[in-house]
């Protein structure tokens, strides 16, 4: 006779305050017939198999958010309202074209709870401290860090899913709710719907070259705002090196940005997969359209990648034949 058996308990992260383990919890089996009896009003239909941009996918108001601490709530004065700062998060900086801009809603305002309809009490907003495991990144280090260590570097800018996005996400794609903020020292509301972020870091368009053990991923809108670069500057983020490869011989690191190919700007991996390819031919089949797209060096055996780490740039050689 089955008395128990293991399940997989998936809640929501909007229902939690913390983010709880996903090992499987041993179950009673008499708790499952009910369900049953009601399958339409017990299904989940936004639980479905998704693709790998899906899974990435996240909402967004166009915030970056500190957690409120006791100091800070004090500092804010919205310590009454924030429990003395166990809740609630201050506004550290706006994106543009996001919708907090349109909203009005500006650094130094403090988000406290979201108001959904058809939820029985109001959402508190908390983040989680995000700290760098390091303290800060090591960039005048990364000389010294081992290539097969490479894929344990976490990135310098952070990570933009956090207990808030993923409870916007959860809340679902059009859903309208109520932010409640305190801003110049007064409780306002605004009205928002969950819209989809843009391409951020972990769903960016990427490519990976074979040749080099590379893999170069579009600069998303928190990379950007990290390197301090507008939009119309060039560049692919290195998102992976592979130990032993041609790149990680000629001396290039995780999160250096790939700026020209042969002096040819790069403003994203479709452009950086089309300028190695054109490098890569033969010179009597190279397309030539003036003296930055010409065949490189050494009658075409060497490639000219333009490497930028943080504010110092360099020029990287490496043999292709």
């Amino acid at each position: 006779q089955l008395v128990a058996f293991p399940v997989a308990r998936r809640a929501k992260v909007t229902a939690e305050r913390r983010w709880k383990s996903d090992e499987p919890i041993l179950t009673a089996s008499n708790v499952f017939p009910k369900p049953f009896e009601d399958l339409p009003g017990n299904i989940d239909l936004s639980n479905v198999p998704l693709t790998e941009e899906e899974e990435n996918r996240l909402a967004w108001l166009g915030l970056e958010l500190q957690p409120l601490n006791r100091e800070l709530a004090r500092l804010n004065n919205v310590s009454d309202l924030s429990r003395d700062g166990e809740i609630g998060a201050l506004v550290s900086y706006v994106y543009a074209d996001s919708p907090a801009t349109a909203a009005g809603v500006t650094a130094g305002d403090v988000l406290l709870r979201l108001h959904v309809e058809g939820y029985p009490k109001p959402m508190e907003v908390i983040i989680e401290k995000n700290e760098y495991p390091w303290g800060t990144f090591p960039w005048d280090r990364l000389d010294e860090i081992p290539e097969q260590y490479f894929d344990q570097i976490p990135e310098p800018w952070g990570s933009v899913e956090n207990t808030f996005t993923r409870s916007l996400t959860d809340l679902g794609f059009g859903k309208p709710f109520t932010a409640e903020l305190v801003s110049g020292g007064k409780v306002i509301r605004k009205e928002f719907t969950v819209v989809q972020s843009p391409p951020h870091y972990d769903s960016a368009k990427r490519y990976k070259s074979e040749l080099l053990g590379l893999t170069g991923k579009n600069l998303t809108y928190e990379v950007r705002r990290y390197f301090q670069k507008t939009p119309d500057e060039p560049g692919v983020i290195v998102a992976k090196i592979e130990p032993g490869s041609k790149a990680s011989v000629a001396g290039i690191k995780p999160f250096e940005i790939l700026t020209h190919v042969n002096g040819v700007p790069v403003h994203s991996a479709d452009e950086f997969e089309a300028r190695l390819t054109e490098a890569t031919k033969t010179p009597e089949t190279s397309p030539t359209t003036g003296p930055t797209s010409a065949p490189s060096t050494d009658n075409g055996r060497t490639l000219r990648l333009s490497v930028k780490r943080m504010t110092t740039g360099r020029v990287v050689r490496i043999k292709i034949r």
